[in-house]
């Protein structure tokens, strides 16, 4: 809503949405603006190369395609997906317990998830389900230079429910119970928020998961860097946090047990 008030676009979705709870019709309370622009070179080959995957998937399993399709030889195609490698999997897994527990909890939360970072730094508590070893992803946390932080919906208002590792569910009990202790829960903040100090007033009492010393959610723009300092411990280059999204499917997908 507070999009739509200060005249920024939004999808036909979010308008239904915002016009519903006016309770005012769409063409009311918007104006339409048809977006024509053609597809990008990127986005056109990203959408080649999906297919082709899953054309191959179901010539594999299902002999549904002609036999004379084949995969791109590895290293003909004109980009890759940026996702992180085996090995330097291995090497992260293999330097992250030196690593404080907040930089451990962002780390392999991306990696056993495949959440974004606006996600990741929205969910709390009530969505981890320890006994079945669930996440829920329903909502993001968002900061906006105008607006500070904002707790709302995923993108395209994804909500799902993503099985996740025994593991990983362990190390993140034990992460829960240790930054329970000690904190002063949301009295105090730092410097960097006061600025933000409203909006995140505004989210008092919500129990986040990625939190700072003083219990408030850490903002996702810092994720970034995080990662680059995490990584730099395993001898890793270039790793960002949405790698970690393409690694999740790639591991996913290279399981014979998963369908697409």
């Amino acid at each position: 809503a507070m999009k739509c008030f200060s005249g920024a676009a939004v999808t036909r979705k979010t308008a239904e949405v915002v016009s519903n709870i006016l309770g005012v019709s769409v063409r009311d309370a918007f104006r339409f603006e048809r977006d024509e622009r053609p597809l990008s070179k990127k986005t056109i080959r990203e959408y080649v190369l999906f297919a082709n995957q899953v054309l191959h998937f179901a010539n594999e399993r299902y002999h549904s395609v002609q036999a004379e399709f084949k995969m791109p030889a590895k290293g003909a195609r004109p980009r890759f997906v940026d996702c992180i490698h085996e090995d330097e999997v291995c090497k992260l897994m293999s330097e992250i317990d030196k690593c404080s527990m907040p930089e451990q909890a962002i780390v392999l939360s991306l990696l056993n998830t495949g959440v974004r970072r606006a996600e990741l730094a929205g969910l709390t508590w009530s969505d981890f389900d320890f006994k079945e070893c669930t996440v829920h992803v329903n909502k993001s946390l968002l900061v906006f230079r105008d607006f500070g932080y904002q707790h709302t919906a995923t993108k395209e208002s994804n909500d799902r429910y993503i099985d996740v590792a025994p593991e990983y569910m362990e190390f993140m009990q034990q992460y829960k119970e240790k930054r329970l202790m000690g904190a002063s829960w949301q009295r105090d903040m730092v410097k960097n928020k006061e600025s933000k100090r409203e909006s995140l007033m505004r989210l008092a009492g919500e129990e986040f998961v990625i939190i700072d010393d003083f219990g408030w959610p850490r903002n996702p723009d810092g994720y970034n860097a995080l990662v680059k300092r995490v990584a730099k411990k395993a001898g890793l280059k270039d790793i960002h946090p949405h790698m970690f999204r393409h690694t999740f499917v790639s591991l996913l997908m290279s399981n014979p047990d998963i369908g697409v």
